[in-house]
């Protein structure tokens, strides 16, 4: 093969080389799938109202709907959580000292205008009952505090006292502070008996109670020792 004829066949190669190169095809990946929008974790039910009823407090939402609940029955230290998430916030925690009399020691947590206290001799708490709630505010962290009735410290008793028995509105007495009323609003256990009854001051009778200083609801507790000899 002369010199000419090489480099002919050369350039014949490197150009047929090019072609099949050139027409190969091309492999192109197939598009990543397009990731599906995560749905977003439902948000809790905020929080708008606590009511404190007879046997127990319940945490509702701004539709009245239950977020949380707690009886009085149950573990002091669960019903301290619901309520710290409730008020947004971590309570106070302190002692109340005895008077020597009717009110004994206890264990207190308080929000400003709430407490919770625990650790009570079981002679001066309903029967099988673990703890008590103490209002003084209509409202605590933004959170309305009522009767399951819907009255809060602020209103008129009367209102609160309207259809009840006579054996649930107490007397009022006159005070240092002013005239006195308690209305025990709703019975959780027990049977009212007149005082000069032999069972009068036993512990059967129970229930949550709103006290008023000159007709003006200042205080709703839960659960109440309705007859007793304090």
């Amino acid at each position: 093969m002369t010199i000419n004829q090489r480099i002919r066949a050369v350039l014949l190669v490197a150009v047929a080389g090019f072609a099949l190169v050139g027409c190969a095809p091309v492999d192109v990946p197939d598009p990543e799938p397009s990731a599906s929008p995560t749905p977003s974790a439902s948000a809790e039910p905020a929080a708008a109202a606590v009511y404190i009823s007879a046997t127990g407090f319940t945490v509702v939402d701004e539709s009245d709907e239950t977020v949380a609940t707690a009886l009085y029955s149950s573990d002091p230290q669960a019903a301290i959580a619901i309520l710290t998430d409730a008020f947004g916030s971590e309570p106070e925690l302190s002692v109340r000292p005895s008077d020597l009399n009717c009110v004994p020691e206890a264990n207190v947590v308080s929000w400003d205008g709430f407490a919770l206290r625990y650790g009570i001799p079981v002679n001066s708490v309903p029967r099988g009952q673990l703890f008590e709630v103490e209002s003084t505010a209509a409202t605590v962290a933004g959170l309305s505090v009522e009767t399951p009735g819907g009255a809060s410290v602020g209103d008129p008793v009367g209102d609160v006292a309207a259809g009840l028995p006579a054996e649930q509105v107490g007397e009022p007495v006159t005070t240092d502070l002013g005239l006195i009323q308690s209305v025990a609003y709703e019975i959780g256990s027990g049977t009212y008996v007149p005082w000069d009854h032999p069972e009068f001051g036993s512990y059967d009778f129970w229930g949550a109670s709103a006290r008023s200083i000159d007709g003006m609801i200042d205080r709703l507790d839960a659960p109440v020792l309705l007859q007793n000899q304090c």
